[in-house]
């Protein structure tokens, strides 16, 4: 009964308390902003957090800036003015009872934070450690702030380490920190892959290309990527001097890879991290390094994909066209340079060159999609103008309303210096079969027949084929 009490009695306190400071506080307020104390009591340590802020409909602030501003507090302030500030104040005060307001609707803690303290009385530095999450709850939205790590030091005006402070609807996936979509702020995925053709290897170097259309600057300490096509990003706002900043784009495990794989799965394993601190100034594009993955077997080849006339003569086929020169990367046996994760790419634009001596020289660009080991990469790089293919139709037969014969001649030209290897795909629709057929063509499925061949410099072949074909 007594403690009842004791406890009724320190509640009523702390509610006087904090309708001093609620007053005291608020004559330093923007005009239209909800300004609170709210102060959370715990055995070994008591904070004073000092809300002020306009929130939209899902609860969420504006921007922030996180700095410290004593040896034994924490101040998070918005330099417009717009969004909140906690203040975080260390004392020997126990208790467990939390009350506040956000624009001018009562809210309370529906999820107690256990705070651990462990502050040197000598020199006055210390950590505090919270485990749970400060949750305030205004109607169906929730307002979330997660002090994982504080340490400070006497004196120290040095931004703040791990603060973290999120908010929304419940199962939005706030969960790396102050971080909510900005419109104006986008990355794609970049690579420059360079081919050595007398080894067969390539290097693959990963880069993201970030832009910032915001109208306001952004300092980015810290960026994290996931392969795929990017469908959310978000990042800290405006942060001055080493203050910590953090972008990420976020994927579905169903968006360009194995749709078996868990979301747990696609984001263990598809992670890309930058962490050297970028300034983004409004219109700034910049291209930050990933990832570099050496000795990737590569094989260029050169493809011409053509499909069959059955209908009737084509005499439109009796002219010469050139291949399309394809460099293909085998990921099936490679790993990261970290020895343990298979590669994973991003979906994005990949510029190749080809290395010789001291020269490189462009070979052309490609997109991909997103793309893991053990997959093969094809990137279609332009046409080679040195290797052509013409086509002729020798012979036409109607043997049946439903059936044709016909005889094809193909005539591959190497007119560079060097061996190439050329694959030459010939579609041919219906059900076929093959009569003849000359150089090594064979039918690789229902629906083509290809041929596969190495030509030397200054050389040319002529290659033939006749099919039965039912409609």
């Amino acid at each position: 009964m007594v403690n009842g009490i004791y406890s009724l009695i320190r509640w009523r306190a702390s509610l006087l308390i904090f309708a001093i400071a609620f007053s005291f506080v608020g004559v330093f307020a923007n005009e239209g902003e909800t300004t609170a104390i709210l102060t959370l009591y715990h055995d070994e340590a008591k904070l004073d957090v000092a809300v002020t802020g306009v929130f939209d409909q899902s609860g969420m602030a504006e921007a922030t800036v996180i700095k410290t501003i004593r040896p034994d507090s924490l101040s998070v302030i918005d330099p417009s003015g717009q969004a909140l500030v906690h203040r975080i104040k260390l004392s020997e005060d126990a208790g467990d009872s939390v009350l506040g307001t956000l624009k001018g609707q009562s809210a309370r803690l529906n999820q107690r934070s256990k705070l651990f303290s462990e502050v040197d009385a000598e020199d006055n530095a210390g950590t505090i450690v919270q485990d749970r999450p400060i949750l305030f709850q205004r109607g169906n939205e929730i307002f979330q702030v997660a002090l994982d790590e504080l340490v400070f030091e006497e004196g120290s005006n040095e931004s703040a380490a791990n603060l973290e402070i999120s908010g929304g609807v419940p199962d939005t996936p706030f969960n790396l920190g102050l971080q909510y979509e900005l419109s104006g702020l986008s990355w794609r995925a970049i690579y420059k892959l360079f081919f050595d053709p007398i080894h067969g290897k390539a290097e693959l170097q990963t880069r993201a290309m970030v832009s910032n259309q915001t109208p306001s600057s952004i300092v980015v300490r810290e960026m994290h990527m996931i392969a795929g096509a990017p469908k959310r990003l978000r990042a800290h706002e405006p942060m001055p001097m080493r203050a910590r900043g953090m972008v990420m784009a976020e994927m579905s495990a169903d968006e360009g890879l194995d749709r078996n794989m868990e979301q747990s799965e696609a984001a263990m394993f598809h992670r890309f991290t930058h962490a050297e601190p970028v300034s983004l100034a409004p219109g700034d594009k910049l291209s930050l390094p990933l990832q570099i993955h050496r000795n990737l077997p590569a094989v260029m080849s050169y493809q011409s994909d053509y499909r069959l006339n059955v209908y009737g003569r084509d005499a439109t086929s009796q002219i010469e066209q050139p291949l399309t020169s394809v460099l293909t990367l085998d990921l099936a046996d490679s790993k990261t340079s970290r020895g343990k994760q298979d590669i994973v790419l991003p979906q994005g634009l990949v510029s190749a060159y080809a290395i010789g001596g001291s020269a490189t020289t462009l070979l052309g660009e490609d997109q991909i999609q997103a793309s893991r080991a053990p997959n093969k990469v094809p990137l279609t790089l332009g046409h080679a103008f040195d290797l052509s293919v013409k086509r002729s139709q020798v012979s036409f037969k109607r043997l049946s309303d439903r059936v044709v014969e016909i005889e094809m001649a193909l005539l591959v030209r190497n007119r560079g210096q060097k061996v190439a290897g050329i694959e030459l795909i010939e579609r041919i629709p219906g059900d076929w079969r093959l009569i003849s057929v000359t150089n090594g063509g064979e039918k690789r499925d229902a629906g083509s027949l290809v041929f596969d061949l190495s030509l030397e410099g200054n050389t040319s072949a002529e290659l033939t084929y006749r099919v039965n074909v039912r409609l």
